[in-house]
């Protein structure tokens, strides 16, 4: 797939090299006996990506309904491509063949996009009551909630127990999963709620 992009950008030259490199890169053959998730969502972005030149090429509903597919099931293999659909949407909005309707567009992409995450998020806040995609990233909010009451001098509680930020946090205090999952969350909101001001310079530090 690597080789069909480089085709289409810039050339059979460039076609051959990329597929070449590829082919003896030696990360790629060093786990390929190994299944990883970051194996599969490559997979699938490259082929969104062939998918959507090819509903470019010639704008049939099908195709788009094929590209929407693939960038439905990105968040199921890792949920950093949760919000992905959202800057795709955008780009739709501005971006798209001359004989397609905008908003017929953006209606079918984004529903066909999301049903996965609006699903997972619905049972996991049935379940859990918590309305989240994914329970893997609430120690990592935890912690950058705690880096913002950090800055805004919000002073620490001293106890013996551990606490939300903390890798191990729960067990010591006989919670379950889904409770330490929503204490993540609801500490992680408390906090931002709380700093408003705090959390904006400390996301901007961590771009920076």
């Amino acid at each position: 797939m690597v080789s069909l992009l480089a085709l289409r950008l810039g050339g059979t030259p460039v076609a051959l090299l990329s597929g070449t490199l590829m082919a003896l890169e030696p990360a790629s053959i060093a786990h390929a006996n190994v299944i990883l998730t970051e194996t599969l969502f490559t997979f699938l972005l490259l082929l969104a990506v062939l998918t959507w030149i090819w509903w470019w090429d010639s704008p049939k509903t099908y195709r788009l309904l094929t590209f929407a597919g693939l960038v439905s099931l990105l968040p199921l293999v890792r949920p950093v491509a949760t919000y992905l659909w959202a800057p795709i949407a955008l780009l739709l909005l501005f971006v798209r063949p001359s004989s397609v309707s905008r908003t017929r567009t953006l209606v079918v992409f984004i529903t066909l996009a999301t049903i996965p995450i609006v699903a997972w998020t619905l049972r996991n806040y049935i379940v859990i009551r918590v309305p989240i995609f994914a329970g893997v990233g609430q120690v990592n909010e935890a912690r950058f909630a705690r880096d913002v009451a950090d800055l805004a001098g919000e002073p620490r509680e001293v106890s013996t127990l551990t606490q939300p930020w903390q890798d191990d946090f729960g067990p010591d205090r006989g919670m379950s999963f889904p409770q330490v999952v929503k204490a993540r969350h609801d500490y992680f909101i408390s906090v931002l709620m709380r700093h408003p001001a705090a959390a904006l310079e400390r996301l901007a530090l961590t771009a920076a």
